[in-house]
């Protein structure tokens, strides 16, 4: 994309796919919050009609509590996204800077566009004053309030676990594991490898690893997962083999 703009240099959708690129890309090629907006700014001075531009810049603000980029990027967006979008995103908002919305607000918020909701609760590990109380607290408001449906309880078992394993709390997120188990024995069991992967749970659930890998269809993924299991457990010629 870099490649075509220098030849296109106004080409407006080249714009807006470099900043797409950018953001989606951010876990193999990170780059700063504050580099990701400026090519959607570059966006809107060409045509500052395209609210989708405005929607990674508000994703970041949220995101990293960045309360002067959201009060930047927010007006713009209320004056052209769809009111259920904006709604969403002002209940997003309000529960990292208030005031408190109600419940029936965050429902309406998780039914018109969940990522909002997920993205402000991702945010609270971006501030000092976070605990494993308050991190586990905005991840269940969300999911207290949505329909118990067999699909949406398996999600929130999930995440509630990781973050209940990622603050140090594995005998409680042991147990929602367990609950998890009989709605997704797949995802209970993704969910703990993902915990063994990053040393959060206790070695004795390490075997988890290989009976995962070997239920992953063939394919790149599943050569992906065994190269990264070699490299975990030591064996770094073989694994560095397969990911070649």
């Amino acid at each position: 994309m870099r490649a075509f703009l220098r030849t296109y240099p106004d080409d407006v959708e080249g714009w807006y796919v470099l900043g797409e690129s950018m953001f989606h890309l951010q876990a193999f090629r990170p780059a700063p919050p504050d580099s990701i907006t400026a090519i959607f700014d570059s966006v809107l001075s060409r045509d500052s009609t395209l609210f989708p531009a405005l929607i990674h810049p508000l994703d970041l603000a949220l995101m990293y509590r960045n309360r002067a980029a959201y009060d930047r990027y927010f007006p713009r967006f209320e004056r052209t996204a769809p009111p259920r979008q904006v709604s969403a995103v002002r209940t997003a908002a309000a529960t990292l800077w208030g005031p408190v919305p109600s419940d029936s607000a965050v429902a309406a918020a998780m039914q018109a566009q969940a990522f909002w909701m997920i993205e402000a609760a991702f945010s609270i590990y971006q501030s000092d004053q976070a605990t494993s109380d308050s991190v586990l607290r905005v991840f269940t408001w969300p999911q207290k309030v949505s329909p118990q449906t067999p699909v949406l309880l398996s999600r929130a078992l999930s995440v509630r676990s990781q973050v209940l394993a990622g603050t140090g709390r594995w005998k409680e997120a042991r147990v929602l594991l367990d609950s998890l188990r009989p709605l997704d024995p797949s995802k209970a069991s993704g969910s703990t490898a993902w915990a063994v992967v990053l040393g959060l749970a206790p070695p004795s659930v390490a075997p988890v690893l290989d009976s995962v890998v070997h239920a992953m269809p063939p394919g790149p993924a599943a050569e992906y997962a065994r190269g990264m299991v070699d490299v975990l457990q030591g064996r770094l010629g073989e694994g560095r083999r397969i990911l070649g």
